[in-house]
Parts: C-alpha cells; sequence; structure tokens
C-alpha cells in the first residue's frame, strides 16, 4: 500500500511539473550571461565534440533516455524537449545544438538540472519577450566586466597626405601612419553600431594650419581639409545627450617630432584638446575610443595631451598710456597698448593665472630721467603714473617651479621703430640712450623646448647716441664680406662698428673721430679694408700710429704726435681736421689695426 501511495504521489509531482511547463512556456532559467551568436561558450557550455554516450555521471537506458534525478551533459531540460525530441520555434538557444545519438521519441527525465549557458528565462521573461531585446554581448576589458550591443562603439577613417582617404577603423584603431612623416589633413568620425541606438552624438573639431581652429561638426561630417596641402595640429572631441551620460570619449594623436601624445578625454573646455598649437607641428596619427562610465580609462602615450602657448596657464598684463589710462587685462600674446597716435606707455602690470605649476613673474621698466626701476611681481605696478614720463625697455622673467618648465617671451612697439624682435627670459626689449618711447606689448607662456613667437633677435638697441642708431638702421641693408662693417658720419665726426650679417648687425663700437677738412674731404661710398702698419709721417715731422687702409691713401690712424714719440702734437677729435684720412684715439685706431680683416665694407657718407 505504501509503495502505491509513493508511485502516486510521483506521477502526480511529474503532472504537476509539466503543467508548470506548459503554463509558462519553455523558458529556462538563465544562471549567467547570455552568450552572442558568434561566440562558443569555454565554461558550462556544450561540448559540440562530446557524445551523450559519453556522459559520466549519468546513466543511459537501454532505449536512450536518462533516468529521473539524473544530470545530462548536454544541459537541456524536459521542459525544453517535446515527446517527439523538437524544439519550437523561436525557443531556438543561441547555440544550435546537434543530437545524433537522441532519437525522436527519447524521453529526458524530469528531474534533470538546467545548464546554466543553454537558459531561455531571463529575469522571468518569456521567450518571445527576451528575443526582441538587442543582443547582449559579455566580455572583460581591463578587468572591468562590461556589457554593451554588438558592433563597434566608435569608427572613424582620415585624410592623409600623399594617401588620400583610408580605410575606417573601430575603437582605438590607429588612423594615419607612423614613421612616414604624413600629415592628416583631415578626420571623419561616426557611431558604431553598439551605440547606434542612444540618443546623443559625437561632435568633434580640428586646429589646422593657417585656419587655426575650425567650427565644429557632428557624427559623418569631415573636419579639416582635404587636397589643399594643410596639416591637422590638434584636435578635440565631445560627447552630447545620453551618450555622454553613458560613455566617455577619449583620443591621442601622434605629433611630429613628439610621438603619440597622452589619453585625453572628452570635453568642449581647454583642456579637451590633443595636439599642439604654434609649434608648426603635424598630427600623423589618430586614436579613439569609447569608454564606458564604469570602465577603465586608456593609458599611454607621452607626458603632456596638449602643448600650447597657454597649456601650462596664462600670462595676464595690462599697460597704463597717455591720454587713456589704463586698459583692460589681456592675455597669452595680445597686444596692450595702442599704435599709431604716438602716446607713450607710462607703466604695466603683468600677473600669471590658471598655472599648472607654482611660480611667480617679475618684471621692470626703463623709464624716462630714472633709468631701471626696481624688480616688482605678480600684478604689481612697475613705471609711473601722472608724471609724463615714457617707458622705454622692459624686462620679463619667471621665477620658481614654473620657470623650469616654460619660457617668457615678450616684445615691445617702439617709436619710429615699430615692432621689435622677442626677447625671452628678463633679456632688456626696447631702446636704452635713444628717448624713444615704447607704444605698446605684448607677452606669451611657452613651453620649454618649443619655439617662441619669432626670432630672439633685435630686441633691444642699446646706443650711446642718435646717431649710432641711425647707422644701424641703416647697416641693416648692408652686407660684407666679413662679419664686421664699418660706418664713417663726416658730418656727425663719428665711426661705427659693427658685428653680424646684412639684416642682423649688432652695435659694437661708437667713436668719436675727425675727418677731413671741408676742402679735403673724406671720400663718400662704400670701399673695403686693404693694407695696413704700424706708423707712418715721420718724414713731414710727426708720427700717426697704426694705420689701416680703406681706399688708397684714405686710411683710419691715431692722432699726431710727435716724432717717434707719445706726445701728443694734434689730439683734437670730433671736428673735420685732416687732410682726408679719419684720425681716432691711439687705442682706437689700434683696435681696428688688430681686429678688423682684409675685405670688411667701410660705408662713408
Amino acid at each position: 500500500m505504501a509503495m502505491l501511495v509513493c508511485m502516486l504521489s510521483m506521477t502526480a509531482m511529474a503532472d504537476e511539473g509539466k503543467a508548470e511547463t506548459q503554463k509558462s512556456g519553455t523558458n529556462v532559467q538563465s544562471t549567467g550571461e547570455t552568450v552572442g551568436k558568434d561566440e562558443q561558450p569555454n565554461d558550462g557550455g556544450i561540448d559540440p565534440d562530446m557524445r551523450l554516450g559519453e556522459t559520466d555521471d549519468a546513466d543511459i537506458k537501454s532505449d536512450g533516455s536518462v533516468g529521473i534525478g539524473e544530470q545530462s551533459e548536454q544541459g537541456v531540460s524536459e521542459s525544453d524537449k517535446r515527446p517527439n525530441g523538437d524544439i519550437d520555434a523561436g525557443e531556438q538557444s543561441d547555440i544550435d545544438v546537434i543530437e545524433p545519438d537522441v532519437q525522436p521519441n527519447e524521453d529526458i527525465g524530469m528531474g534533470e538540472q538546467l545548464n546554466e549557458n543553454a537558459a531561455s528565462s531571463v529575469n522571468g521573461m518569456t521567450s518571445d519577450e527576451v528575443s526582441m531585446e538587442p543582443a547582449v554581448v559579455s566580455e572583460e576589458e581591463q578587468g572591468i566586466e562590461v556589457h554593451q550591443a554588438s558592433g563597434p562603439r566608435i569608427t572613424y577613417f582620415g585624410h592623409v597626405e600623399n594617401i588620400g582617404d583610408q580605410a575606417a577603423v573601430s575603437d582605438g584603431g590607429l588612423c594615419g601612419t607612423e614613421g612616414r612623416f604624413l600629415r592628416v589633413e583631415a578626420l571623419t568620425i561616426q557611431k558604431g553600431e553598439a551605440i547606434a541606438d542612444i540618443e546623443g552624438d559625437i561632435t568633434y573639431r580640428a586646429h589646422v594650419q593657417n585656419y587655426g581652429t575650425m567650427g565644429w561638426v557632428r557624427s559623418g561630417q569631415r573636419m579639416g581639409t582635404s587636397n589643399q596641402g594643410l596639416r591637422i595640429e590638434a584636435i578635440q572631441i565631445a560627447l552630447t545627450g545620453n551618450l555622454a551620460q553613458l560613455y566617455d570619449v577619449y583620443y591621442s594623436v601622434h605629433v611630429q617630432n613628439l610621438g603619440w601624445m597622452k589619453w585625453t578625454k572628452g570635453s568642449t573646455e581647454r583642456n579637451g584638446w590633443c595636439g599642439t598649437m604654434g609649434q608648426g607641428l603635424r598630427v600623423e596619427a589618430i586614436k579613439v575610443m569609447l569608454v564606458r562610465k564604469d570602465e577603465q580609462a586608456p593609458v599611454g602615450g607621452g607626458s603632456q595631451s596638449f602643448i600650447s602657448y597657454d597649456s601650462h596657464g596664462d600670462v595676464e598684463y595690462r599697460t597704463h598710456q597717455q591720454n587713456i589710462g589704463d586698459h583692460v587685462w589681456v592675455k597669452n600674446q595680445e597686444e596692450s597698448g595702442v599704435t599709431g597716435r604716438f602716446l607713450r606707455l607710462e607703466a604695466m602690470q603683468i600677473r600669471l593665472s590658471n598655472m599648472m605649476y607654482s611660480g611667480s613673474v617679475q618684471y621692470r621698466s626703463h623709464v624716462q630721467n630714472i633709468g631701471w626701476t626696481d624688480w616688482v611681481s605678480d600684478g604689481a605696478v612697475s613705471g609711473t603714473n601722472g608724471w609724463g614720463l615714457r617707458m622705454e625697455a622692459i624686462q620679463v622673467q619667471l621665477t620658481g617651479e614654473i620657470a623650469n618648465h616654460c619660457d617668457i617671451w615678450y616684445r615691445v612697439h617702439v617709436q619710429d621703430i615699430g615692432w621689435m624682435g622677442w626677447a625671452v627670459n628678463g633679456q632688456a626689449a626696447g631702446t636704452e640712450n635713444l628717448s624713444r618711447r615704447v607704444e605698446s606689448i605684448q607677452v606669451v607662456l611657452v613651453p620649454k623646448g618649443f619655439k617662441g613667437p619669432g626670432k630672439n633677435e633685435n630686441y633691444f638697441q642699446q646706443f650711446s647716441s642718435p646717431e649710432m642708431y641711425d647707422a644701424w638702421r641703416l647697416a641693416q641693408g648692408m652686407s660684407s664680406r666679413t662679419n664686421y662693417l664699418i660706418l664713417i658720419n663726416n658730418a656727425a665726426c663719428r665711426v661705427f662698428i659693427f658685428q653680424g650679417s646684412q639684416g642682423n648687425w649688432k652695435p659694437l663700437h661708437d667713436w668719436v673721430c675727425s675727418p677731413g677738412k671741408p676742402w679735403t674731404p673724406t671720400v663718400r661710398g662704400n670701399y673695403t679694408i686693404g693694407a695696413r702698419g704700424t706708423h707712418f709721417g715721420e718724414d713731414k715731422g710727426y708720427t700717426c700710429y697704426y694705420w689701416t687702409q680703406f681706399y688708397g691713401d684714405y686710411l683710419f690712424h691715431s692722432i699726431l704726435y710727435y716724432p717717434y714719440s707719445m706726445r701728443v702734437q694734434e689730439g683734437e677729435l670730433g671736428k673735420q681736421l685732416s687732410h682726408g684720412c679719419v684720425r681716432l684715439s691711439i687705442e682706437n685706431a689700434r683696435w681696428i689695426y688688430d681686429n678688423i680683416p682684409r675685405g670688411t665694407q667701410v660705408y662713408s657718407y
């Protein structure tokens, strides 16, 4: 009797299980992640090489069925099998299981456990509900488990010098070239399949040679130029909408002479740039990645993502100008002051802001009737206010840690000269002893090792006289076969010595002389240095020492001494007194004799 009750109970349980199966459909409970259709599971899945007859733990009956309470290696439950062994359409597992050893009418017992990777019920949803959801791929990236739709998140392709449009790459692939010295000229970015249904877009822009920073474009549009031979120098990418709430965009560029820059997180702010500005360096390759908020950011590249004049911070400055007063604060190579109105600058203030490193800026002015003022720093006033005195030159330098990472460049616009060359790190910029006013200034920070905004030359003129300055300007258009040039101003009775080359002559000496009398004038025009000797004139009752020929009998030589002595016979200078030669002090005549080589250009005017 007891055995009969037990058998009836088991029969009832079996009927109850079948009824429950019919009520819920053919759902299979998942205990793990859904496997994509292109992937084969390594753990807990079905080994396609294993036949049902190879099961270790199940007792296979003679008719091929598995006993109650026994687990099948293939993980297919009773609820998934119809009496004829078929699986309904729409209930197909992601992995098609072929069972050559199971005949259509073979039964599988009720007590079997479900294989976790063959489940067809997810979080209580029916198989029809599950089939409506987008495919979910499970993977691990950099140690963080992520879930996304299949396909790439982002694709992009570039237009490259000598190549044209390249094939598209995706998700961190290399766009452009390495080691071929070719510029990227344009870039197109598109949303990938994995994010196609997410509201929001990818926006991006470039800093391009000759154009500067161009406007923002969106997914599928081209940024940059084509067939104009212009390089991209920096890029910036940002996300919008829900896409920006779920993902971050990271990118890195390979820059001429620098290599790969540090990965940059997308942003519309200044820190969203990757590359360089103001350095004339081309972008040669680009990588872009979309990273979920819960994923690790990519690492690698250089120590900096962006280098420009203001990448380490800003230098701000303002000036006080005649008839105007204080100008507004400007920064980073903007002009402070006005030109063309003949108005003097009287004072200036300089400060640093948004700095990456600690430190300060120091500066001082050369002021009319005062000379060089004391050094001040960090926004203090240098110069005068209300005294009616002109600034004639400035000096600026960095102190502290910032001085190890940046140079500070500056230049001035000077009366009758215009913009002078760029000075750097404490060099004097402007003029001294020429009574010329500074009318405007520019200042900029430049990272160490990178070129400044212009040439570091002709930034300061310190002349003993306005005549020397006039001679210097005249000299710049002249050439010489040596690195010396001599000018003779007969009216002013002065000799000027320059060293350098055409367009870059630097003042060396400014000497008083005595050229020829009006009725025995010194020749005018261009001549060259020739022969030389230690003395002459004794047969005429005097001695001239250290003569140097520049044309025929026309010489540079000392004042007149009594023969064979150092007693001065005629020593006046600064007047037209000679018979055509150019008289100098014995020290200056000796300097020409010792230092000026044959072939040096001499211009007499």
